[in-house]
């Protein structure tokens, strides 16, 4: 049960992440610089990403899946957990500044069950991860 808990949390943080976790940005991080023509100059992340993440509070780890489409410093997309079949598809979003922190959540029923923190390159990402009752790190590379 408790892994299913942990890895329900994980996807929610990652689904936050690609779907553009303006909401959890607080309105006021700087996500720019925007060029005049409206151009974001930060990491693009679009496409697939593959990685693991473990928790720090107990011995659950795992793998996971991200698909992420990107609009300026805006994520959306999907995350899968590969090892907890019944956390396949759950919706992120997030948000990534110029500087590469990239922050998402992972959504069930509108609300972020789990929120991902951290830094992000075109080619790599990791950070930490956290949910009401557990949390842990998490890595991914683009494929």
């Amino acid at each position: 049960m408790r892994a299913s808990l942990i890895a329900y949390a994980f996807v929610a943080l990652c689904i936050a992440l690609a779907a553009g976790l303006s909401a959890c940005s607080g309105g006021g991080g700087r996500t720019g610089p925007v060029l005049p023509n409206g151009t974001f100059t930060g990491p693009n992340l679009n496409g697939g990403w593959v990685g693991a993440w473990a928790s720090t509070v107990g011995d659950d780890e795992g793998d996971f899946s991200l698909s992420i489409n990107q609009s300026g410093p805006n994520l959306t997309g999907t995350l899968d957990l590969i090892d907890f079949p019944d956390y396949t598809g759950g919706e992120i979003r997030g948000t990534i500044t110029s500087e590469g922190v990239v922050t998402f959540s992972l959504l069930v029923g509108g609300e972020a069950v789990l929120v991902c923190t951290g830094t992000a390159t075109e080619s790599a990402m990791s950070g930490t991860w956290a949910t009401d009752d557990d949390e842990g790190n998490w890595a991914a590379q683009k494929v």
